[in-house]
């Protein structure tokens, strides 16, 4: 007999090694690890992420109101807040963190593509444009990139791009160097295609709002 949260007592058996774990004549964890007839699962509302939560680990991240899941790399992905996409990157060189990036040519038959440091032009879709990669992406690797919502922890005063940002500023895919933001929006012909929202300014650890606006024209 097992003790419930609520202090009853419930039926919790195994009935032998071949089989799995039941709960009051329910199977709810099978021999191959899977959970089965559950009808909600409650996480603790109270927990204080520690940083070195393994990968596939899931938690409520109380100080962003959300349900958050490690997804690698140092990666973590908030519920319902963010969105990702995959890309390989074949440049030769490593895409760092907080870099734009665009569509560089599909992978076969295999449903991939390849990425590229993005620079905003006339001769090439704005639509190209995918997101801005939210690790660093080795070469010949394949890493994550926030189409919709944070990228945090990578410098946003602007001084890697010969800018200077404040909080606000609306940041376009620059269209005089490859994977450079500006927020300078580009003139045309040159499309002008607003990416990210500055939350917070810092040299290391700072804050963008990835929200992509295409052009009318793509």
């Amino acid at each position: 007999m097992s003790q419930r949260k609520d202090g009853f007592s419930s039926n919790f058996t195994r009935l032998d090694a071949d089989q799995g774990y039941y709960l009051d004549g329910e199977e709810f964890l099978s021999e191959d690890g899977a959970l089965k007839n559950i009808n909600n699962i409650e996480l603790n509302t109270s927990y204080t992420p520690t940083g070195s939560e393994s990968t596939g680990t899931t938690y409520w991240d109380s100080a962003n109101g959300v349900q958050s899941t490690v997804l690698g790399n140092g990666v973590i992905g908030q519920h319902f807040k963010e969105a990702f996409i995959d890309g390989q990157n074949d440049t030769g060189a490593t895409i760092t963190n907080g870099t734009p990036v665009a569509y560089a040519g599909s992978i076969g038959n295999s449903g991939n593509f390849r990425i590229k440091k993005a620079q905003s032009s006339s001769s090439e879709p704005a639509f190209y444009f995918v997101g801005i990669v939210t690790e660093d992406v080795e070469n010949g690797e394949t890493g994550k990139i926030t189409t919709r919502g944070k990228v945090r922890g990578i410098q946003t005063n602007g001084a890697n791009y010969g800018e200077s940002w404040s909080a606000g500023d609306i940041l376009y895919v620059s269209g005089s160097t490859a994977g450079y933001l500006t927020k300078t929006a580009p003139s045309a012909p040159t499309p002008a295609i607003p990416v990210a929202l500055v939350i917070s300014t810092h040299a290391s650890n700072g804050t963008l709002e990835v929200r992509p606006t295409y052009p009318a024209k793509i």
